[in-house]
């Protein structure tokens, strides 16, 4: 081989380790910037995936609170609507008990009795009672209770018992069972569990 061809040869070799030098730092960096590349993919997808998960979380949680607050209140509704109508079996059930109980002999015990202490709480002089049409039958035992008695019929009243007025203190006391039963209904409200803050 000629010293020509040696010196090609070499360099050749020469030209081609540079090219081969080159190629490796290019592929070096290439795999590199493909690393970098696909790390920042990578980055830039889960944080889209995780901002979609975010947004579909918040979408079906909302659809689902307001989903439980329809049901809840649908549920209230019915708790109430029931408890309206308990509350109205035991208004009849009490109505009709004192009806019955004004049919009977121990009402009129009752009420000439409740009429006598109610004058004689306070030594009134002339009063007005005011009684149901039923209850003009003992109108002339009430005003054997004093002289002053005067009778009216109370139309209102349907249930029994009476109002009594004070003419000369300008005072009524109701002793309706009407008025009695809305005072026991209003303690009943304020103390069962079927109270309006229980739901």
């Amino acid at each position: 081989m000629s010293y020509d061809e040696k010196k090609l040869i070499s360099f050749k070799e020469t030209i081609f380790k540079d090219i081969e030098k080159k190629a490796e730092i290019l592929i070096e960096e290439a795999l590199k910037n493909k690393e970098e590349y696909l790390k920042k993919f990578e980055e830039k997808v889960l944080v889209n995936e995780q901002k979609e998960l975010e947004e579909k979380t918040i979408e079906l949680d909302s659809k689902y609170k307001h989903e439980l607050t329809k049901k809840e209140f649908e549920s209230k509704r019915e708790i109430l609507a029931y408890r309206n109508k308990l509350i109205e079996e035991i208004i009849e059930n009490c109505e009709r008990n004192l009806t019955n109980f004004s049919k009977t002999l121990e009402y009129e015990t009752y009420l000439l009795e409740k009429v006598k202490k109610t004058i004689n709480e306070e030594k009134r002089e002339k009063v007005i009672v005011k009684i149901r049409e039923q209850d003009l039958k003992f109108e002339a035992q009430i005003k054997s209770l004093n002289e002053r008695i005067e009778i009216e019929i109370d139309k209102k009243n349907i249930l029994g018992g009476f109002k009594l007025i004070d003419i000369k203190n300008s005072v009524e006391i109701d002793e309706t069972f009407k008025t009695a039963l809305n005072t026991i209904m209003q303690d009943f409200y304020k103390t069962s569990k079927l109270n309006l803050k229980n739901f």
